[in-house]
């Protein structure tokens, strides 16, 4: 996998979110399907989106131009996951959808592992801690 500094930066970044950074680098390089699994409610939360669903989704929140989204499938399960900023879990209520925060635990897969079968990012992070804006998640739902 060729791997660029942004997606160094975003691979990194997403790794501190536990206790051995190293540790989950490791599982990125080593897994066959490049999955880690990391804690939401540090530096992320995840909303969870039906996949049927995803598509509007991204279509509605590029439309609007909104900032830098993370987004990542997991055809496994059928599902979408944004990440937004930690907190919003406590207080989202889209419905049709699951706001996962604190004491949860996501499978996330390498920031190099984009558009691929399984579990793979669609808008990948960048590194810089830019996440989705949570407001406007919840207006390309609506509209989705």
């Amino acid at each position: 996998m060729l791997v660029d500094q942004a997606t160094s930066s975003a691979a990194e970044w997403l790794a501190e979110t536990v206790a051995d950074p190293e540790r989950v680098l490791a599982w990125w390089h080593d897994d066959a399907e490049h999955i880690a699994t990391l804690p939401a409610g540090i530096k992320f939360d995840a909303i969870r989106i039906p996949l049927e669903r995803a598509e509007r989704v991204m279509g509605a929140l590029a439309e609007a131009r909104a900032p830098h989204c993370p987004l990542y499938l997991d055809r496994i399960n059928g599902h979408a996951y944004v990440l937004v900023a930690p907190g919003t879990a406590a207080t989202w209520n889209v419905p049709g959808t699951y706001a996962l925060g604190t004491a949860t635990w996501l499978w996330v897969p390498d920031p190099a592992s984009v558009g691929g079968d399984g579990i793979s990012w669609v808008w990948p992070p960048d590194g810089s801690g830019q996440l989705c804006p949570a407001e406007q998640l919840a207006q390309a739902l609506v509209a989705a």
